[in-house]
């Protein structure tokens, strides 16, 4: 072990979650692991998805999907993102899939493929979130012309529900939208996707081929509840050892400002891991840690590299002392949701944010 902060993974509690979520779904997955895997790290979701028997992956960007080819992954991979036409032979070469999300350019795209090879392509139709995505009213256009070009293999189409966490009516007009298109489509292609990890939950779409999970199975709760839904177990763990023990008393301050003086004496000890490591800097005087199984509160500002805990005066505490900053620890479990409460922000952005600094320490396999 290089340093005393560190993270910890759990791979039959992500293999669990791929089998909970293609129950749910009643369909193959196609699993998303954009944003190195939500920070959980993508060649290794990568393989234990092959392993599961999952059908595809989803990434956001041509470098992920680079990646992931590099780093020995065969399993079908389509690119969610907008990707510059200069990296279109190299997606070719690695046999990545494209996702065709505007009408203009696809021509375009089509010339930028080598003689001889084909790239295959997902149709992203907006239904209602307008971010990417060509209109319902375009997309048998769009089709057509997939259709009519040679190097271009029209693969799948899908699209991309704004509010199943919060709006399931919403989110249902959106897949009737997408329903009404895909009557119209003669042919239609092979793979067909829409549900999202809330949707999945929530939702039907009989019409689908694939269900295309993210954060749930990493076993985060779509709905940013404290609590993952039941059947799903959180995969990581963020760990840290005491690196100091101070014993204040009290009218003693801790950190920058002293935001927190000691009200009553007290013992303070210093985890060397803060902001720069993705521990949000927000949660500081909010969040709390597992200490021996019982919750003791970060005191003080949150440092770049640094954060203060604060364990009751009469409690046995010395450096080397371990703590539970995410996980499980005898009966008690801090969640990323949870840290993310605290932080005014979403799962998402706690897991996703963590740094490289933070290496997996129950694996042989770098955060890569």
């Amino acid at each position: 072990m290089r340093r005393w902060a560190w993270l910890e993974r759990d791979r039959a509690a992500f293999m669990a979650n791929l089998g909970r979520m293609e129950a749910l779904a009643g369909r193959p997955l196609m699993a998303v692991v954009k944003a190195n895997a939500y920070g959980h790290g993508a060649s290794w979701a990568a393989e234990a998805a092959q392993a599961a028997g999952v059908r595809a992956l989803a990434v956001a960007t041509a470098e992920e999907a680079l990646s992931l080819r590099q780093g020995g992954s065969r399993l079908p991979i389509l690119i969610l993102g907008a990707v510059p036409l200069e990296v279109v032979a190299d997606l070719v070469r690695a046999g990545v899939a494209l996702t065709v999300h505007q009408a203009a350019g696809v021509g375009d795209l089509a010339a930028r493929v080598p003689a001889g090879c084909r790239l295959d392509v997902h149709l992203f139709v907006d239904t209602g979130m307008h971010r990417l995505g060509v209109s319902a009213e375009e997309a048998l256009a769009v089709g057509a012309e997939l259709g009519r070009l040679e190097r271009l293999r029209w693969q799948g189409i899908y699209t991309h529900l704004a509010t199943a966490d919060s709006d399931p009516e919403a989110a249902e007009r959106q897949l009737a939208r997408f329903g009404a298109v895909l009557e119209q489509l003669q042919p239609r292609p092979k793979l067909v996707h829409a549900l999202n990890s809330a949707g999945i939950f929530r939702l039907g779409f009989p019409e689908a081929t694939l269900a295309r999970p993210g954060i749930a199975l990493y076993g985060l709760s779509p709905f940013g509840e404290a609590a993952p839904p039941a059947g799903l177990q959180p995969v990581m763990r963020l760990l840290a050892r005491a690196v100091q023990v101070h014993r204040l008393q009290a009218g003693e301050g801790v950190g920058y400002g002293f935001a927190y003086v000691a009200e009553a004496p007290v013992q303070v000890a210093v985890l060397p891991l803060g902001y720069a490591d993705g521990y949000p800097r927000q949660a500081g005087g909010r969040a709390e840690v597992l200490f021996r199984g019982e919750l003791v509160p970060v005191v003080g500002r949150i440092s770049m590299d640094m954060l203060a805990v604060a364990v009751p005066w009469e409690r046995p505490l010395q450096v080397g002392d371990g703590f539970t900053l995410i996980g499980r620890e005898g009966g008690r479990q801090i969640t990323a949701d949870q840290v993310a409460k605290w932080a005014g922000t979403i799962g998402y952005d706690v897991t996703s944010g963590l740094s490289r600094r933070l290496r997996f320490e129950n694996s042989s396999e770098e955060r890569i």
